[in-house]
């Protein structure tokens, strides 16, 4: 069976005509606005031929051919997550809240939905975790740009874990392993390897991840469940089965815009579909567990692992997990000494408001910035004042770029290593 005869188990045959055109279709890009580092407004300004992404906050879409956004010097120093227009649906229906959920980010790589959330949220904690180390390095980068301070990484086949974890997540997360149609349009391998056998053999695994997140989900908890498939059985059907199920599971009703395709008979979430909305195809749905949820607020915490200490804004559990990174890597000790080194991360979760008077700062010029992150040194003769300072702040248009050292009238470089000389746009 191809693939579009597989999708005549709920689409009509112009449905699957307009979805064969769209997939030929040029693709739009997407970004997330991180709005603790740039207003809206600012970021229009200096980004005038962006567009407001109909349906999230903080979304814009953009042509490609207007803006190179994925070199510019904003998206190192984490203005921006650059994600799909479609797959940004999702985060954004969980809304925002000052609420201190407990989040588990199961499949989390490369991370967007995890960002997206995490900036909404800033009061919760989450747990992003994903069963490919190699995957996970991705939201390594994404989460230390962006200075994110409420996110704990972790690398674990939940599967033999998940039952330390009962009833204890306020929210999951399951961006679900899928058969991919949806990146059909981004990647003719894919394409090329469909077959219906993987749909089926991802749908079974979709069934076991929704079972070992209905178990780990609080009484009154939420469970969003989303792929980048286009296939009934890697969507509607996994959302059956786990109300069939799970008789303490129940839908919860999404509003249906005009870009949103519902399948009819079932009326269980809902498809972004290329022909519909200019994105490369999503399905969510989102599933409540009978009960209500109670919190109990926790304070920021410490952790020293090896040489490091991390700081995450609310002490979460972590029993039994492969920990890549807790919360913000903050500083590095050095033995027998009072000298820390202060981190890359750590430097990008500074906010201009609060923390920008724990250190000296020096806003740079865009010549000075770009000397700095091509790994050059830079002179600060008209500065003196600051050679007392062993770390000083760099920030470009007042938002952190890095740290340096003083010494001898000159910024001593320690941008990462692995950064420097990429040709980053100004």
């Amino acid at each position: 069976m191809d693939f579009f005869t597989s999708l005549e188990t709920y689409l009509n045959h112009d449905q699957i005509e307009l979805l064969k055109k769209s997939l030929n279709a040029k693709s739009k890009k997407g970004l997330f606005l991180n709005t603790f580092k740039m207003s809206k407004e600012e970021f229009i300004k200096l980004f005038p031929k962006i567009k407001q992404h109909p349906f999230v906050e903080n979304g814009f879409i953009y042509d490609i051919n207007d803006y190179d956004f994925n070199r510019h010097i904003f998206h190192e120093m984490g203005v921006y997550y650059l994600q799909e227009p479609s797959s940004m649906i999702v985060s954004s229906l969980l809304g925002k809240s000052q609420n201190q959920y407990k989040v588990l980010d199961l499949c989390s790589a490369p991370g967007g939905k995890l960002i997206q959330f995490a900036l909404n949220n800033p009061q919760s904690t989450i747990i992003a975790n994903d069963i490919s180390f190699t995957r996970l390095q991705s939201v390594v980068e994404n989460v230390e740009r962006i200075g994110l301070d409420n996110v704990v990484i972790s690398n674990n086949d939940f599967s033999k874990i998940y039952q330390k974890y009962h009833e204890y997540f306020d929210i999951v997360i399951l961006d679900a392993p899928c058969s991919g149609s949806g990146m059909f349009r981004k990647n003719e391998e894919i394409r090329n390897d469909w077959n219906f056998n993987k749909v089926i053999r991802y749908s079974n695994i979709q069934k076991q991840l929704i079972d070992i997140s209905h178990h780990m989900l609080k009484p009154g908890g939420k469970l969003i469940y989303s792929t980048c498939s286009f296939s009934f059985e890697e969507n509607e059907e996994i959302v059956l089965y786990a109300l069939n199920k799970y008789t303490d599971f129940k839908n919860i009703d999404i509003e249906i815009k005009d870009k949103f395709y519902q399948d009819y008979k079932t009326k269980l979430g809902f498809h972004m579909f290329p022909y519909l909305f200019d994105g490369e195809g999503q399905y969510v749905a989102i599933l409540i567990k009978d009960g209500n949820l109670c919190f109990n607020n926790t304070n920021s915490h410490e952790m020293k692992y090896q040489d490091y200490i991390y700081k995450i804004n609310h002490k979460i559990k972590i029993d039994d997990l492969n920990i890549i990174r807790y919360g913000v890597k903050y500083k590095k000790t050095i033995k027998n000494s009072k000298e820390v080194i202060y981190q890359y991360h750590y430097c990008h979760s500074l906010q201009m408001n609060n923390d920008f008077s724990l250190f000296p700062v020096i806003d740079l010029s865009m010549k000075q910035a770009r000397t700095y992150v091509e790994g050059q040194n830079i002179d600060i003769n008209h500065l003196t004042n600051v050679n007392n300072a062993k770390y000083i702040l760099l920030t470009y248009q007042n938002i952190p770029l890095s740290f340096a050292k003083s010494a001898n009238n000159q910024l001593k470089n320690i941008f990462p290593k692995y950064l420097k000389n990429k040709n980053y746009i100004f």
